[in-house]
């Protein structure tokens, strides 16, 4: 009865350690692809290609990320682990939505944001907090 248990705690401990893991890479790739765009000087713009270089590598990287969590955030374990992967979200977000204010000088709708986020699967877990900022 108890190993039943134990293997089930096991499985939530190694799941909520991958997300956190993953929810701290996509902070940190979301940091750099804003430090990457605060270098941006014309608005209503596209990008220099060098900094689109940049910030297209970071944001494949960070899809590569979320598409790994999907399987982990299905069902009710997006709720469960929202606490965990939603800094992740908030950065990656706010990543987001200053490129498109830079190219658009508009703010992102929060349809749009929803279809940043690698086909709106982890905003299910974060949906409230991504869509104050």
């Amino acid at each position: 009865m108890f190993e039943t248990f134990r293997t089930e705690l096991d499985e939530h401990h190694d799941r909520r350690e991958r997300i956190i893991k993953a929810s701290r890479d996509i902070t940190a790739l979301s940091k750099k692809m804003i430090f990457s765009l605060q270098r941006v000087r014309q608005l209503q713009a596209p990008a220099p290609p060098a900094v689109a270089t940049e910030v297209s590598a970071y944001g494949a990287k960070i899809s590569d990320l979320f598409s790994s969590l999907a399987p982990d955030l299905r069902d009710l374990n997006a709720w469960r682990y929202r606490a965990q992967i939603a800094s992740g979200v908030q950065e990656h977000v706010e990543a987001v939505s200053f490129r498109h204010y830079l190219e658009t000088q508009r703010l992102m709708p929060f349809d749009e944001a929803r279809a940043q986020m690698a086909g709106g699967v982890v905003l299910t877990g974060g949906g409230l907090r991504a869509r104050a900022v």
